[in-house]
């Protein structure tokens, strides 16, 4: 079983890869579960026709922990993905990370995920000031990290956080960074900087997703690109890099830099010209 956790910033667009990658996975017969742990609660809508399930946030609200069914947590969606959402509290009235800890509680009370599983995704708000959200690697659910980066400067500033984090984890446990994965969010975003980013923490740009209007519209859709049209070249790109994930055996403990020396490499490289870690 492969336990994988995505993170990013908000508005990465790591929820659409996450899923994408699920329905080829589970397309090609893989067993596949994916835990959304972002408030939005919208991870896993695409892979349940644009629903929106119940999620763990609200059963809490209704019932014991105990009371609780594995039925009532997981939903199927295409192509058989267990889909669970965690959700999060009204805005100012709690706190979304402690919706996560008792969410995964609940899944090692109820043995989930099940044995059969081949892989597990977590696709986890890139916010680790709050450890809530670092739970995946602390509760060790995942121990390989994906983290989804735009060239905007607030994305590789969390990246760049997310990499502290795990470098917590790596002294406890047995978490590493598989590495980045560039989604250009916008037509003609120059992403060069992305590539020198992952090499400047000691790891690599596994995949640069390029923008498509396809998944644009499969957004609009509630739906998957994947799911959409099958043999578009969209839906090629996911499975080249779900294939790239498969392969992936260069995990590393990163080496993240300071606020300083962060904000000096942004100036330096934001104008940066795409060269290579591509997608061809």
């Amino acid at each position: 079983m492969r336990q994988i956790a995505f993170y990013g910033k908000g508005g990465a667009g790591k929820s659409t890869i996450v899923s994408n990658l699920s329905v080829v996975f589970a397309g090609a017969g893989k067993k596949v579960m994916q835990v959304g742990c972002d408030p939005k609660h919208d991870s896993t809508r695409s892979l349940l026709k644009g629903e929106r399930p119940i999620t763990a946030v609200e059963l809490f609200q209704k019932k014991r922990p105990d009371a609780i069914s594995a039925n009532e947590l997981v939903f199927k969606g295409e192509f058989g993905i267990d889909c669970i959402e965690v959700g999060g509290p009204e805005p100012g009235a709690g706190c979304a990370g402690l919706g996560i800890i008792k969410t995964l509680e609940l899944m090692r009370a109820l043995g989930l995920p099940d044995k059969d599983s081949d892989y597990v995704f977590f696709d986890v708000l890139g916010d680790v000031v709050c450890g809530g959200f670092a739970t995946p690697l602390r509760l060790r659910f995942a121990d390989e990290v994906y983290v989804i980066i735009s060239a905007e400067m607030m994305s590789l500033y969390a990246a760049n956080n997310i990499c502290r984090g795990i470098v917590r984890y790596t002294k406890t446990g047995n978490v590493r960074l598989g590495g980045f994965i560039g989604n250009q969010r916008s037509s003609g975003a120059d992403m060069g900087i992305l590539g020198k980013f992952a090499e400047k923490l000691g790891s690599s740009l596994v995949f640069l997703m390029p923008w498509s209007r396809d998944i644009t519209e499969a957004e609009r859709m509630g739906k998957t690109a994947v799911a959409i049209d099958p043999s578009s070249e969209t839906a090629g790109l996911f499975r080249m890099l779900a294939e790239r994930i498969e392969k992936n055996a260069d995990l590393c403990i990163p080496n993240p830099m300071s606020d300083d020396e962060f904000e000096t490499f942004f100036k330096q490289n934001s104008g940066a010209r795409q060269t290579d870690c591509d997608s061809e």
